[in-house]
């Protein structure tokens, strides 16, 4: 499997050049998914890594638009399809640039595949979680909800990634463990210091479980 080639393109930071890479990725994960995966694991074949050196590049510069999402969209694509690529996030640079350069983009389709990717970032991913609360970020995020002039769908988006925040990361709050974790009654109160009506959040969670039964612990 040849990653030589779309890595190379990546590190031009040409526009053109990071389209090209993107569609080459793209094909080897529809084609060869298993050996992909396996691909990840090596430090020097991984994807993420070498995407998310350009991350503060491709949201801060003049890129066209549908590069951003492409790029986006691979690099959620990447954090979903193998774990330990979530690691590149863990970071406070990262996760402030996804935020303040990603989801603040001028672009309202930037701004919803900003949040796709925050999400696939950070599931599971407590330590994470915890910086990205540590950061503040939480309440630009919230800022950006109700801001009358975002748009709607990202609105939506927004929406959705504050249910996943509220998934429980341990039904005992009290469990001792290296990194905190957070059930969802202590994300409520801390949710709660930027937005109204979480209650209503945690109930439309409850009812529905989009993400699935709320007892596994993290």
């Amino acid at each position: 499997m040849d990653l030589e080639t779309p890595l190379k393109l990546i590190e031009s930071r040409e526009p053109a050049k990071l389209e090209k890479a993107v569609a080459l990725i793209e094909g080897i994960i529809l084609s060869r998914r298993r050996e992909f995966i396996k691909s990840q694991d090596l430090f020097a074949t991984n994807v993420a890594g070498r995407l998310v050196l350009q991350l503060d590049t491709v949201l801060a510069s003049e890129y066209p638009q549908q590069t951003c999402i492409s790029y986006l969209r691979l690099v959620r694509g990447c954090c979903l399809l193998h774990r330990p690529s979530r690691g590149v996030f863990n970071t406070n640079e990262v996760l402030l640039t996804i935020v303040n350069k990603g989801i603040l983009h001028t672009s309202s389709e930037v701004q919803e595949q900003a949040l796709y990717v925050l999400v696939a970032a950070l599931v599971r991913q407590v330590s994470a979680i915890r910086r990205f609360e540590e950061l503040g970020v939480l309440k630009t995020v919230c800022t950006q909800f109700k801001n009358p002039r975002t748009a709607k769908s990202v609105k939506l988006a927004i929406l959705q990634f504050l249910f996943f925040y509220l998934v429980p990361e341990t039904q005992f709050p009290d469990l001792e463990r290296t990194t905190k974790r957070k059930s969802t009654f202590d994300k409520q109160q801390v949710l709660g210091r930027y937005l109204s009506n979480v209650d209503g959040l945690v109930r439309e969670l409850e009812t529905n479980q989009p993400f699935g039964k709320r007892s596994i612990e993290w």
